[in-house]
């Protein structure tokens, strides 16, 4: 047979007859049966069984002194197997937002590799972004020598019940002025204008500094 295959010789797990098998890699196969033929004996207790088994195998010896009881599969020989994830048929999360990288927890791993390997750029110029140091942006700010900086903070209005409250609030914490689809505004005339309805997030002026 040509392409990628797990191939299973000698399966005698349970209901399991000394059976051979190829499942094909990287498709959906669906194992399917009368009750007792075998079908979660091969796919839970043969082939993620093994595969949890090897797993195992590449931790320390320390860590496999904790995690007793991986015993080898009731298998001849499985050709082709990779690292496997297995989701139980009942629902330990409520959540309807589960998804099979939070049931396995595999989110969990994928975040942490992507926090210390991944390499984060700009979603707008693509610049890559590194670490630095105030005085590091001190030294780039200073590039600017003769300009005004105008420094914004977002405040998101989707959230809130009643926006000109909001804006009021804001106007009694000093604020004055807010950029609303690149245009600065004045937050006394937003409050009183009555179109804060289509809002869902403006950037408050929180000062304004002459780089030099």
């Amino acid at each position: 047979m040509n392409g990628p295959w797990i191939r299973i010789v000698g399966a005698r797990k349970h209901n399991l007859k000394n059976i051979e098998v190829q499942i094909p890699r990287n498709k959906i196969t669906v194992i399917t049966g009368v009750s007792g033929s075998g079908k979660s004996s091969l796919a839970i207790d043969t082939l993620f069984a093994e595969a949890r088994r090897r797993y195992f195998e590449t931790l320390s010896i320390h860590a496999r002194q904790l995690l007793r009881g991986m015993e080898s599969s009731e298998v001849d020989l499985i050709e082709g197997l990779s690292p496997a994830i297995a989701i139980d048929q009942g629902l330990p999360y409520r959540n309807p937002r589960a998804t099979v990288g939070t049931l396995s927890e595999a989110y969990e791993l994928l975040r942490l590799l992507f926090a210390k390997v991944a390499k984060p750029h700009c979603p707008r110029c693509g610049m890559f972004i590194g670490p630095t140091s105030i005085q590091k942006m001190r030294d780039r700010l200073y590039d600017f020598r003769g300009t005004r900086a105008h420094i914004y903070a977002p405040f998101f209005l989707a959230k809130a019940k009643e926006k000109a409250v909001v804006i009021k609030e804001l106007l009694r914490a000093g604020y004055l002025r807010a950029k609303v689809g690149g245009e600065l505004l004045e937050l006394e005339d937003m409050a009183s204008s009555g179109s804060l309805e289509s809002l869902r997030e403006i950037y408050v002026l929180v000062d304004r500094v002459d780089i030099e």
